[in-house]
């Protein structure tokens, strides 16, 4: 197996403060032009698709991306699991997930935020799959391989999710520091136009604020050279928990020197009221969509380029605050929130369905029996209509009366009917629109 950029790690020196403020001036400048470079990228509406693997169908790939597409999101964030790739062993290599997840949301025009992650088994340091700290010559393939085959398609890449959180990354500050700076010089190499997001920190007490600071003063590896793009998670906060918490980040960025543009790759809040735990959002779909409203107002207003919702659905499995944080159920039917986002991604009203045609209905019919050989017919209509009656001795209904006049009050009188005999009759009614109703064959017996 090849290694792009194995041994001596070399890094960009952080240099003087003022050319490391004309440094960064230089990496908004280029995230700006990246998200400007067509419409679907200078949206700053994304979604987060979960749940999908080296085992998922191509169905099921194919229609996570169109309805994120119908949510009217131009970013859609998912999981470049390093195992689908690699599942046995280094020497095996199968790109058919990532190919079909690139393929599909370019089909639906968006643009994608791969998640860098997963360590195969065979790649795990500590022998943790998936989450474990990999051999960083295998990660660095994995990295530089990546990148080169999607060059031109996909113009950022997220090193990690939530690092700062062992759930997902069972390594030291410093083992992630390295992770992201070796993966940071591959990215640039085999792309150099691409941009680098810092793994999503998740919003766990004051430990990302404490994270974040770890790798910035790194030794060996001082993060502020190996990313382009700052990157945090929020979830289930008030509004003015959000805005302290990213003022909280800029200003450790800030007391390193350092002034980052900022996404947020994971914004979250359940449409489940046993876990709605914010305040004036406690009411079920309706507060996870004004939840999501406020927040995106926040996030935007504090000047966050992208945002990603997360999920497009809810969680399948097991139960909690995040089961029911999607825009639609499991069996993607949409709920409040997704009309809510599509409002926002599109500043156009959420579509409705056309309302169902109008129904002609009959009710109250009436026989009259006045005298001998005579008959009069009576029903209405809940929409003016014309008057029509077939009837006779049989249920071939023969004979016929009709009156043009419309209306939703209906009479016609029979005559010249045989004494003591049983009629059958029908009664219809039409309006000028084409809708008609008819009543079932009735009978009645003249005196």
């Amino acid at each position: 197996m090849g290694v792009l950029g194995s041994g001596r790690l070399l890094r960009p020196s952080l240099g003087h403060p003022h050319l490391n403020c004309r440094f960064h001036l230089v990496v908004v400048a280029a995230l700006l032009c990246l998200m400007t470079a067509s419409p679907v990228e200078a949206s700053p509406y994304g979604i987060l698709v979960t749940g999908i693997d080296r085992m998922s169908s191509q169905a099921d790939i194919a229609a996570y991306m169109e309805k994120v597409a119908e949510a009217g999101a131009r970013w859609v964030r998912t999981d470049f699991w390093w195992y689908s790739v690699q599942w046995v062993g280094p020497g095996v290599v199968d790109w058919t997930y990532f190919d079909t997840v690139v393929a599909e949301a370019e089909r639906q025009g968006l643009a994608v935020i791969p998640i860098l992650w997963g360590t195969p088994q065979w790649a795990a340091r500590d022998g943790v799959f998936s989450y474990g700290v990999p051999d960083m010559a295998a990660w660095e393939w994995f990295v530089a391989q990546t990148v080169s085959r999607y060059r031109g398609r996909i113009t950022t890449w997220e090193i990690w999710n939530e690092p700062n959180f062992s759930g997902y990354w069972h390594g030291t500050p410093h083992q992630y520091a390295e992770l992201l700076a070796r993966a940071y010089l591959q990215v640039k190499q085999a792309d150099p136009q691409a941009m680098v997001l810092l793994g999503g920190q998740a919003q766990i007490g004051g430990t990302s604020a404490t994270f974040l600071a770890q790798i910035l003063e790194d030794p060996l590896y001082p993060a502020g050279a190996y990313f382009d793009v700052h990157n945090v998670h929020t979830a289930f906060s008030s509004m003015a928990t959000i805005a302290a918490y990213l003022q909280g980040h800029r200003n450790v960025l800030s007391q390193h020197g350092l002034s980052k543009p900022l996404v947020v790759t994971e914004l979250s809040y359940t449409s489940d009221p046993a876990y709605q735990t914010v305040a004036g959002y406690a009411d079920g779909e309706p507060g996870q969509a004004r939840y999501l409203a406020d927040a995106y107002e926040t996030l935007l207003g504090a000047e966050v380029s992208v945002v990603v919702w997360a999920s497009l659905r809810d969680y399948p499995n097991g139960g909690g605050s995040y089961a029911d944080s999607g825009l639609v159920t499991t069996t993607l039917a949409i709920k409040d929130s997704f009309q809510t986002y599509y409002q926002l991604a599109t500043g156009e009203p959420p579509s409705t369905p056309p309302p169902p045609p109008p129904q002609l209905t009959v009710s109250a019919v009436a026989v009259a029996l006045t005298k001998p050989g005579t008959a009069q017919i009576r029903w209405t209509t809940n929409v003016a209509a014309d008057s029509q009656v077939t009837f006779g001795t049989t249920t071939a209904l023969p004979g016929g009366a009709q009156s043009s006049t419309l209306s939703t009050s209906h009479l016609i009188s029979l005559s010249n009917l045989a004494q003591h005999t049983t009629y059958y009759l029908q009664l219809t009614s039409t309006t000028p629109g084409g809708l008609t109703v008819s009543s079932g064959v009735l009978s009645f017996k003249t005196k």
